[in-house]
């Protein structure tokens, strides 16, 4: 959730890119704008999508006082795989995280 936009708060969602078809097929009925995509959620997202949804509208004067909020829902199924792994226990070990912050 983003409160600090011109447009008031936004929920802010990430997702692959969906494929040439079914972009076509959804600009059929509805063509995104030149500044929106359609991105693809997976199913197992719905409800933790909804659990974001229903936590900012349950605490909407908890979040009225701060600028801005973020949910992050990962859809990752393995962490700290490849060059993530020393980062990444690094960061459990003693919760230190790069300066680039390359591996996050």
């Amino acid at each position: 959730m983003d409160t600090d936009t011109a447009e008031g708060p936004q929920l802010v969602l990430q997702g692959k890119f969906a494929d040439a078809v079914t972009r076509a097929a959804c600009s059929q009925d509805s063509p995104p704008a030149h500044d929106e995509s359609v991105i693809r959620i997976p199913v197992r997202m719905v409800a933790q999508i909804r659990e974001a949804c229903d936590a900012a509208e349950t605490a909407s004067a908890l979040l009225d006082s701060a600028r801005t909020h973020a949910f992050h829902l990962e859809l990752r199924d393995v962490y700290a795989v490849g060059e993530e792994r020393e980062a990444y226990d690094a960061f459990l070990r003693d919760g230190s995280v790069p300066a680039d912050d390359s591996a996050f």
